[in-house]
């Protein structure tokens, strides 16, 4: 199974750009196709994964159906009863996900086909068959409340589902906002650091020439130690007064957020 590595630690990128969806685009789409098959989805990027989205079933039946486990009791899927039975909610792009939603700390099914081979409810869920619909998610960390959404598609038969993107804020948020264009930072891995670990300098390199940027460092508590202007795609980074440790370098550029981790010597 592939998963996505998501080099973020994303709260840092939250309390500099406050209010702004945190976008992350899953380049190739994500497939699960076998069961047992699972997605893991860090939402916020601080390297606890809140939710499950798995297949089961019996590989050798025709039933089979997609869930989404939250891993934890901060976090909650949008969902809706049917008999005894929670199903999660499908989002259309423009929908509005926030404080007014029925949440769930809990398991939640996607969809279930051939109704009923796993639970008493005669439902097959509101994902079946379903193209660019979006999951509703919460969670909430360190005190704060996150809204998010996971864009995917599931098969006819629940015998796969398809991942392509997620984003998050810390205002109710619209399913689906970053293809209809609204503002939003965009987390991008394709920059060159070096070397790593460093021991007085590093060097940064980005991929195209960029406006005024904003360059910062950041030690695992989430102080900010290191903070400058830049304009370069080319940068020379002194780190030579840092204690010996591990650090975070973000930079917000043109609706990107750059972020890599570095070890200080």
């Amino acid at each position: 199974m592939k998963k996505l590595y998501i080099l973020l630690i994303a709260l840092f990128a939250i309390n500099a750009i406050n209010a702004t969806i945190i976008y992350v685009d899953i380049v190739p789409d994500t497939i699960i196709s076998t069961v047992g098959g699972y997605y893991d989805s860090d939402l916020n990027g601080d390297g606890i994964v809140d939710f499950k989205i798995k297949i089961i079933g019996d590989s050798s039946c025709c039933c089979k159906s997609v869930y989404i486990n939250c891993l934890h009791d901060s976090c909650f899927v949008s969902f809706y009863w049917v008999e005894t039975c929670a199903f999660v909610k499908a989002y259309n792009i423009n929908d509005s996900i926030g404080y007014n939603t029925s949440w769930l700390s809990g398991n939640a099914c996607l969809a279930d086909y051939f109704n009923s081979c796993f639970s008493s409810c005669s439902n097959s869920g509101s994902f079946l068959g379903q193209t660019d619909k979006c999951l509703g998610l919460k969670l909430i960390a360190n005190g704060i409340v996150y809204f998010g959404w996971v864009r995917i598609d599931v098969a006819i038969d629940a015998t796969w589902f398809k991942i392509k993107d997620y984003a998050y804020d810390i205002n109710p948020i619209i399913a689906g906002s970053i293809i209809n264009n609204m503002d939003y930072y965009k987390i991008n891995k394709s920059f060159s650091i070096f070397p790593n670990p460093a021991n007085t300098t590093i060097t940064i390199e980005l991929p195209q020439t960029t406006t005024k940027s904003t360059l910062s460092v950041f030690n695992i508590t989430g102080e900010e130690v290191i903070k400058q202007q830049i304009i370069q795609t080319k940068i020379e980074l002194d780190v030579s007064r840092l204690p010996s440790g591990m650090y975070f370098v973000r930079i917000i550029s043109n609706k990107a957020v750059y972020i890599e981790k570095i070890f200080k010597e």
